[in-house]
């Protein structure tokens, strides 16, 4: 079955047909990109490819952000030397939306691994900065945190 990308298909089996319904999807960038998002270690593969819950970053409607600490998991938290929301737990955010993005294009319509926006992060302290960047994925639908740098944390946005 190919459904359109604006369209989302499910199946129902009844007792005697199957039925497929089907829903017209219009998901904004906008409405996406600063939703809180949890944040996890990268799977340890010494413990099985364990993951650990660090905390979720929260943001407001003024542009700006805090990491709520998850209070579990001391030894890997730990290992975050390099997190800048650890480091950093409140400060404000810039969304820069990647031409030909807009607030207003619709996920559905961005291409597999594409990068929707940078998030320009800043402390409290306005010394420290970090970027990261969202990406479409089509296939699993949902967005994808990341970086040009090396990551020690995933975030889940979706």
């Amino acid at each position: 079955m190919i459904t359109h990308l604006r369209v989302t298909a499910s199946l129902i089996v009844l007792r005697d047909r199957l039925v497929f319904t089907f829903l017209r999807t219009s998901n904004p960038a906008a409405a996406y990109i600063l939703q809180s998002d949890e944040m996890i270690t990268l799977p340890e593969p010494a413990d099985h490819g364990t993951q650990y819950w660090l905390g979720n970053i929260k943001f407001a409607r003024d542009s700006t952000y805090q990491f709520v600490d998850s209070g579990q998991f001391p030894k890997q938290r730990a290992a975050q030397t390099e997190n800048f929301f650890i480091l950093h737990p409140t400060g404000t955010v810039e969304v820069r939306y990647v031409a030909p993005i807009t607030p207003d294009s619709l996920l559905e319509s961005v291409a597999e691994g594409a990068t929707i926006a940078h998030l320009v992060f800043t402390a409290v302290d306005l010394r420290r900065q970090a970027t990261f960047s969202i990406a479409s994925s089509e296939r699993a639908r949902n967005l994808v945190f990341t970086s040009d740098k090396l990551l020690t944390l995933y975030m889940d946005t979706g």
